[in-house]
């Protein structure tokens, strides 16, 4: 026997009383899951000069089961904390779908921001859509070579060659075409060919960027910039602490002049006591070096450091 009020699908019974004489407009907002977005990013550099026009896109998902007809849209960018008895809701981007809202562009929401599209669009169910966010161009942007390596605190004679790291950064301001909080997302990095033709140079995620803040973006590494590491003398001076001079060999084979940026990762409690190029204490693990490279020309680094651990 199945009684007559057991729904076989999930069912929603209302009984409303409407205390007033004629019609009534009622609104109803509820928490639905699996309706998910994200933002991606397209970067595309200029040939000639260090700027990119960027476009952003949102990707929407509906998994919920159900169709949203000419529904306005609301995302909310930033760490949401949801509670679940199944599995953490922590950093997921959130959706409001509504029917009715007048909307600006971008708001900020509590410690979130809200991005309102000015278009109404339609969702299916188990579709996928991408909606345009936002466009700029003439960009500004600085390319940066690094390259970051743990310094052994033994004798070795290993010669080691490493790649230098591809960093694009650029900062979120008014001055520079931007100015308004970016979500966070996937951002693909194009440039064109001789031929005119779009070649994709490297991709990376990108966290949410405040406005004032700088978007460091790892988009790969150089072709063309070696470093060549060989440690030249190793000293014992105390039961725990040693003295080591390191040489980089650093080749430029490009057809332009740059500057690199190298980091040397050093343990325990430490000091330079002689360098061939003026460095910097970065931070408490780090000895930073800026070398200036002519097109197809070589610099050596030679330094010695003292690590008492």
């Amino acid at each position: 026997y199945i009684p007559e009020e057991l729904k076989s699908q999930p069912t929603l019974l209302w009984l409303v009383d409407n205390a007033t004489a004629g019609a009534t407009l009622l609104e109803t907002s509820y928490i639905t899951g699996n309706i998910r977005w994200q933002a991606d990013y397209i970067m595309v550099l200029d040939q000639q000069q260090a700027v990119f026009d960027l476009s952003a896109w949102v990707s929407l998902e509906n998994r919920s089961g159900t169709q949203f007809r000419n529904a306005s849209l609301q995302l909310v960018a930033g760490q949401v904390n949801r509670v679940s008895e199944h599995r953490p809701e922590m950093e997921r981007p959130m959706v409001a779908m509504r029917m009715d809202a007048q909307m600006p562009t971008q708001e900020t929401l509590f410690e979130h921001h809200l991005y309102s599209l000015p278009r109404k669009t339609t969702l299916a169910n188990n579709e996928t859509k991408q909606l345009q966010l936002i466009a700029a161009t003439g960009l500004k942007y600085a390319k940066v070579y690094s390259l970051a390596v743990q310094v052994p605190n033994y004798q070795t004679a290993e010669l080691r060659k490493s790649s230098f790291d591809v960093h694009l950064r650029f900062t979120n301001q008014a001055d520079n075409g931007l100015g308004e909080p970016l979500p966070a997302g996937k951002v693909r990095v194009y440039q064109r060919d001789s031929a005119g033709q779009l070649q994709l140079v490297g991709e990376d995620q990108m966290a949410h960027l405040p406005t004032g803040e700088t978007a460091d973006l790892n988009v790969g590494q150089a072709f063309d910039l070696v470093a060549e590491r060989r440690q030249r003398e190793f000293r014992r001076l105390g039961e725990r602490v040693i003295e080591m001079t390191n040489e980089v060999v650093i080749r430029n084979q490009k057809r332009e002049a740059v500057t690199v940026t190298l980091n040397e990762k050093l343990f325990g409690d430490w000091q330079i006591t002689s360098e061939s190029h003026k460095g910097r204490k970065s931070d408490a693990a780090t000895q930073t070096y800026e070398l200036p490279l002519q097109a197809g020309g070589e610099t050596t680094l030679r330094y010695t450091a003292r690590l008492n651990y």
